[in-house]
């Protein structure tokens, strides 16, 4: 996205999808930056207790991850490390040298060395996680093997199992979503048309196949409905947990 930012405020993620998010500040060379964002800025959201161990047993924001290994950012640890050189450099008032610090930055973030390291230090439930990570990559290891085109053949004479036209394709995020059934439909914030149905992502699904049909608590232009146990809010703003 050829976007010019002249100040980035993100969520924690990891390092590489940072230093993506890092692309678009001060993307383009030219003078007529405000006088307080000459230098490019980049403020990164952590918690404030600087601890994302609570974190491992709760799938959201991204930072979590299901019993299943499914999430935006499933590996926790990769978080954590991101997290730790980002205070280390603002901690010591030293800025980045991007893109000179990419790789250094990458491999210390992502490299499975470090992430062994950080886990042997932290110990308890980080090894639990780590090695549910490393159990679910073994996993789609496996699976993807069963799909892997052998390049010395004629297409036609792959022996890869494809599926038939009635098949469902995954999205690169895993599961496709649910969709749930709103009773009485809710008002939309957007059109005078009121909402029926609504899709949840799989991550925000949490394992509910939304076969049960939701009461939907109306409020201005918005409402509010519960699934589980995690409470959801619809607006102007989009799906979000409340």
């Amino acid at each position: 996205l050829d976007i010019d930012a002249d100040l980035l405020i993100t969520d924690l993620c990891p390092m590489d999808v940072l230093l993506q998010r890092i692309g678009r500040l001060h993307r383009h060379a030219h003078s007529a930056r405000p006088s307080r964002h000459q230098r490019p800025i980049c403020v990164v959201l952590v918690p404030a207790d600087r601890d994302l161990a609570s974190l491992i047993d709760k799938p959201q924001n991204g930072l979590g991850m299901t019993k299943d290994g499914r999430g935006v950012y499933a590996n926790l640890c990769i978080i954590e490390a991101t997290r730790r050189l980002v205070l280390q450099y603002a901690d010591a008032g030293n800025a980045w040298r991007i893109p000179t610090m990419n790789r250094e930055l990458v491999e210390r973030a992502t490299h499975a060395k470090a992430l062994r390291s950080l886990v042997e230090e932290c110990g308890g439930k980080w090894q639990e996680h780590y090695n549910q990570i490393r159990g679910f990559e073994y996993g789609d290891g496996q699976s993807a093997r069963l799909y892997i085109l052998d390049r010395t053949l004629d297409f036609w004479d792959q022996e890869t199992a494809f599926g038939d036209n009635e098949d469902r394709i995954r999205t690169r995020i895993g599961d496709e979503g649910i969709e749930i059934t709103l009773e009485p439909p809710a008002p939309s914030p957007f059109t005078a048309r009121p909402i029926e149905k609504l899709t949840l992502p799989s991550y925000m699904a949490m394992g509910h196949d939304g076969a049960e049909t939701i009461v939907p608590v109306e409020s201005e232009r918005s409402f509010e409905f519960t699934l589980g146990r995690t409470a959801f809010r619809y607006d102007r703003l989009g799906l979000r947990t409340a």
